[in-house]
């Protein structure tokens, strides 16, 4: 990116300056995760500086780096990227259907059904949307 285009990219949108430059310089996360919780769209320039810090571009002095908690093994991940997303499209399947209305064996049948799985599978999956919906504060 030509420095020309850094500078419009940086001065179209104050608070989003304000939120990536608290990152370049400084490191703090602070505003970045009152950004990414409000309703605000993020504006460009937090997202090419999020961008350079997850791909540890040597002229950020600061990167992002994602790491397991200590709940998580290490190795080789329990579930294939296929299965996991399956996973979650599944109990999405689920918790809308009692969102309309039905009952939730009827709506774990139904997804087991769709998408080629056993119940118990498919009440797992149920679980876990409910679970990380509940701790993000979206159900």
């Amino acid at each position: 990116m030509t420095d020309r285009k850094k500078k419009a990219v940086i001065h179209e949108d104050v608070p989003g300056t304000q939120v990536g430059l608290a990152l370049i310089s400084h490191g703090y996360l602070e505003p970045l995760i009152e950004l990414l919780q409000s309703d605000r769209e993020i504006p460009r320039f937090v997202r090419v500086v999020l961008r350079d810090m997850l791909k540890a571009d040597p002229a950020r002095k600061f990167h992002l780096v994602c790491k397991p908690t200590a709940k998580q093994r290490r190795g080789a991940p329990s579930k294939s990227i296929d299965k996991v997303s399956r996973d979650f499209h599944m109990g999405i399947r689920v918790h809308d259907q009692m969102e309309n209305g039905e009952k939730y064996v009827f709506a774990i049948s139904v997804a087991a059904e769709e998408f080629g799985v056993s119940g118990p599978t498919a009440e797992k999956a149920y679980k876990l949307i409910k679970d990380s919906r509940k701790e993000s504060g979206f159900l």
